[in-house]
């Protein structure tokens, strides 16, 4: 006769003091032999997955469930319930704390791990005292090893840091599941949205009906493959693989999106797990190719692109790091190659594990995730911000709700700054991971985000160009985002946060630039969308540009230190076209004399050439001219008229080919 001893260290106890411990031997069910036959079949299936290791616990359960039906009063098989379903993949960890007390209840030595797994199923419903009450227990017992010890101990911190976190919980936001057209009942994560959020992009380990799909040996669950779902009127709609140019037959991951969403970074599962990426042509996604440089070494998952598209922050286990997986960025050269990666330090970087991370629209601030710092439990989410000298701020948890005792992951924050998107186990979702959305009742919590967009074509074909758009912090002289328009459409979209002056250059080889001023520092006069269309010259004779983000102070021919970035423009294309000569002039608005309005946009267009020359550009080169206030291009009847009324311009009036 089997006997079901389920793990090789647990005793086998009655005690006349608590409620019976009924083995599962046919002995004891003589009046039920069917049942018992058929408890013990679904018994067998539930140990074979048990015992093929924790990835395989949550397959377990409903093996388990359907014998403890038949015998509710085993000790060991109400632990092994618990533990299971304290497993990564399982759906409601909260039901453990049920079994496990049943198992202790029947027989306290049911398992020397018993108050440790406790610990972790009162951890989980946030019954913080009684959790540490079941770990300090479990720390008193015999036989607990140095791995344990560190790991109860840590625990028990967590403990302490979700009971601060909950009694002061986040104000002024709602948590919702994203949908049953995004989510189903396997893991969802990763979720991306486009800055004009028509569309979510996550990754998903559902079955897939478009191609036959293995499932992973390492946890039985559905190979990863990547997902978008479009925004019907403010519902996702049914959610469809992205198909065979982005997902293989192996695991294919979301790893990250580009500020414009031009470009997907994907994690494919070969050798060790590589990030590759793929661009937007017109409607179409490119196969996606390997992360050039020094970004793929050993294993790397997730990555988040910095709006100057220049800079990479990536999560990587490579040797040399605090420990676990870590955050790392790596620079780009002038050909595009990345460079050497750096890690972030130990102010970001623990022992544990980092990564997930979300770099947001102002180059400086950083969600991630991690199981250090002053984690509740499993990953929480961190913010940390780099400081004037450059340094990462100790990274600060986002708070309750947001956070839980479980895994909280992949925190992204809509281009609006109006919701955030990030994956969670929860009560009440469809099953394993789900994504969640999270909606600031008060969006000026955070920084408000306008998008910025439009079509950049050529002036004499109206055709599509592939441009750079740049954009600039006029005050900081930095640059904060940087941006490539499609090639087939034109596109281009750039997601700014208010408060700040910026200036916007439109680059593209054999064209002159186009400059615009964008402020965004009235907090009174906020748009969250601004359309804004680009029409590039090409580089030839009485081409003109206006320089947009040239300023003086009123009545001052003297240049800001906010025109320092438009007159490094000028400066890097005389440079590069060295056959180039060009003619300054300068405008006033309508008010004042004409002499003196002469004599001011002459001085003008002067600081300019002066600034140029300075700057290594030969004055045989340059020529300027005041036009005082002739040749309006606004009407003058308005602060901003006038604004405009005042500018510089710049035409080529010579070009040579090069020989």
């Amino acid at each position: 006769m089997k006997k079901h001893l389920f793990l090789p260290f647990l005793f086998v106890a009655l005690i006349s003091s608590a409620q019976q411990n009924v083995k599962f031997e046919e002995k004891n069910f003589e009046n039920d032999k069917q049942g018992y036959t058929h408890a013990v079949t679904y018994l067998d299936s539930g140990e074979v997955l048990y015992k093929m290791g924790p990835t395989r616990y949550n397959e377990a359960i409903p093996y388990f469930l359907e014998a403890e039906k038949f015998n509710p009063n085993n000790d060991q098989l109400n632990y092994l319930i618990g533990l299971c379903m304290l497993s990564k993949h399982s759906p409601d960890k909260t039901t453990a704390l049920t079994y496990l007390q049943t198992a202790y209840k029947i027989n306290p030595k049911v398992t020397p791990d018993i108050h440790y797994q406790l610990g972790r199923a009162y951890h989980v419903n946030m019954q913080w005292e009684d959790a540490k009450q079941e770990y300090n227990a479990y720390l008193k017992s015999a036989g607990v090893d140095k791995d344990r010890v560190a790991d109860t101990k840590k625990k028990i911190e967590e403990c302490d840091n979700g009971e601060e976190l909950t009694q002061n919980p986040i104000k002024n936001i709602v948590i919702t599941d994203a949908g049953e057209n995004v989510n189903t009942q396997y893991p969802e994560y990763g979720a991306e949205v486009t800055p004009d959020q028509s569309e979510i992009i996550f990754t998903s380990r559902r079955p897939n009906n478009t191609e036959k799909r293995d499932v992973a040996p390492v946890d039985g669950l559905y190979l990863e493959n990547v997902y978008m779902s479009l925004n019907q009127g403010g519902t996702w709609g049914t959610a469809t693989n992205m198909g065979p140019t982005v997902n293989t037959t192996g695991q294919d991951a979301l790893a990250g999106i580009s500020a414009d969403a031009q470009t997907l970074y994907i994690y494919h599962g070969n050798d060790g797990g590589d990030i590759y990426e793929s661009h937007l042509h017109g409607n179409n996604w490119s196969t996606p190719t390997l992360l050039n440089g020094k970004i793929n070494t050993h294993h790397e998952q997730s990555v988040s692109l910095a709006p100057d598209n220049k800079t990479l922050y990536f999560s990587s286990d490579r040797p040399g790091g605090y420990g676990g997986s870590d955050i790392y960025v790596s620079v780009a050269d002038a050909n595009g190659v990345w460079g050497d990666a750096k890690n972030l330090g130990p102010v970001v970087n623990t022992k544990y594990n980092e990564g997930q991370m979300s770099i947001q629209s102002d180059g400086l601030t950083m969600y991630f995730s991690s199981e250090g710092h002053n984690s509740m439990g499993g990953y929480d989410i961190f913010k940390t911000s780099k400081n004037d000298s450059g340094k990462w701020t100790t990274p600060v948890n986002v708070g309750y709700p947001i956070n839980g005792p479980d895994d909280d992951i992949f925190y992204s924050i809509s281009s609006d700054g109006k919701h955030a998107y990030f994956s969670s186990i929860r009560k009440g979702g469809y099953g394993d991971q789900d994504i969640y959305m999270v909606s600031y009742v008060y969006p000026k919590r955070i920084p408000r985000r306008t998008l910025v967009h439009g079509v950049i074509t050529d002036s004499a074909t109206h055709q599509p160009i592939a441009a750079t758009v740049e954009v600039v912090d006029n005050k900081k002289d930095s640059i904060v985002a940087n941006v490539v328009s499609d090639p087939s459409t034109g596109k281009y979209e750039v997601s700014l946060r208010d408060e700040v002056n910026y200036g916007v250059a439109v680059k593209a080889n054999g064209y002159l630039f186009s400059s615009l001023n964008l402020d965004l520092s009235d907090t009174n006069n906020y748009h969250k969308d601004i359309v804004e269309n680009f029409v590039l010259q090409p580089l030839k004779v009485n081409s003109s540009v206006v320089l947009n983000n040239i300023f003086f102070d009123f009545n001052k021919s003297v240049l800001r230190d906010e025109s320092k970035a438009e007159l490094d423009r000028v400066v890097g294309m005389l440079k590069d076209s060295p056959t180039i000569k060009i003619k300054i002039s300068g405008y006033c608005d309508s008010v004042g004399t004409v002499p003196y309005n002469e004599a001011l946009s002459i001085a003008r267009a002067k600081s300019v050439v002066t600034y140029l020359t300075k700057n290594g550009i030969s004055v045989k080169r340059l020529t300027y001219k005041g036009y005082g206030k002739t040749h309006y291009a606004a009407s003058n009847s308005t602060d901003e008229g006038r604004q405009k009324n005042r500018r510089v311009e710049f035409e080529i009036v010579e070009m040579k080919n090069k020989k």
